[in-house]
């Protein structure tokens, strides 16, 4: 069931990562990123640590022990991962997307796709000759092609609801693609470590408005 209002818990977690208490808090994130070599949470910009890097950080943490120029980071550690899948997460991330549209930005788009994602869309068939995509260079190649031919396009999107059980989004949007404008829809499906695995492009009536 797709739900708006959806909220995923979250856990606080203490790893041995130490930052020198010098650092501001956005050096002592890249601090750590840089030693644990950990992806960074897409809404927040912090460290993100999966189950299997937490275990790994703690097992090397366990050799070491604090010092007085140093302190623990603690990291919130959403239970879906970096995944989107709260409210107020899915709700940013429905805007940041917007806005890379139209901003022109595809590389800001695709950032948060897998290597090996799968896009269907039925107008992809008009600029990749072919409805159903996969991997992200034939993604790429798909929009580069259909955003040079439409020229300006502009989301404004609606709302956002959430699926935690299909770790999915689906935002709706009033999408105007060249001259048309057209009532829209993009479901992501998500894997654990929160990068897009699965995405369609969906496409209604005209807008007549926008209530």
């Amino acid at each position: 069931m797709w739900r708006s209002g959806c909220r995923s818990g979250q856990a606080a977690v203490r790893i041995s990562g130490f930052a020198p208490r010098s650092l501001s808090d956005q050096s002592r994130s890249s601090f750590v990123w840089r030693k644990w070599r950990l992806p960074l949470h897409p809404r927040t910009g912090v460290p993100v640590i999966t189950r299997h890097a937490q275990e790994k950080a703690a097992l090397v943490a366990e050799k070491r022990a604090p010092s007085r120029e140093s302190d623990r980071l603690v990291l919130m550690v959403d239970q879906n991962l970096s995944a989107p899948l709260s409210e107020a997460a899915a709700e940013e991330f429905g805007r940041a997307w917007a806005g890379h549209w139209n901003s022109g930005d595809i590389e800001a788009v695709l950032a948060h796709f897998a290597e090996d994602c799968v896009f269907e869309s039925p107008l992809a068939e008009k600029h990749a000759g072919t409805t159903r995509l996969r991997g992200k260079p034939a993604l790429r190649a798909y929009w580069r092609e259909a955003l040079s031919a439409i020229g300006t396009v502009h989301f404004t999107v609606q709302f956002v609801a959430v699926s935690t059980a299909q770790r999915a989004i689906a935002i709706v949007y009033c999408a105007r693609l060249g001259e048309r404008y057209l009532h829209a829809c993009e479901r992501l499906i998500f894997n654990p470590s929160g990068q897009v695995v699965a995405g369609m492009g969906l496409y209604g009536p005209k807008v007549l408005s926008e209530v």
